[in-house]
């Protein structure tokens, strides 16, 4: 059970498991160095004070609201799968022509 939870990302779990990789701008770096957003999760500060982070999980809608949380809003980039920045994608083509945005 601990195994099958710790593949999630939050509460959802009915996607496939994907590796993510994230990079957060080197104006936030040392916040998000500082947070576990995933028990599988590896950091790797660039040489540009960016920091990549890396982990393997389930739970897509989950991760795309962390990455869209305020406090990296602008300041954090989706580099793969490439599935996900589809999903990424869609979710903000939907969101801004629900707003009439589009």
């Amino acid at each position: 059970l601990e195994r099958w939870a710790q593949e999630s990302f939050g509460i959802y779990h009915s996607d496939d498991v994907i590796n993510v990789t994230l990079e957060f701008d080197a104006q936030v770096a040392d916040r998000a160095e500082r947070l576990v957003f995933h028990p599988t999760q590896y950091q790797q500060r660039l040489p540009d004070g960016a920091l990549l982070v890396k982990l393997r999980c389930k739970g897509h809608r989950e991760l795309l609201h962390e990455v869209l949380h305020p406090d990296w809003l602008g300041h954090v980039k989706v580099l793969g799968p490439s599935s996900l920045i589809r999903e990424l994608g869609e979710f903000l083509r939907i969101t801004q022509k629900k707003h009439g945005l589009s």
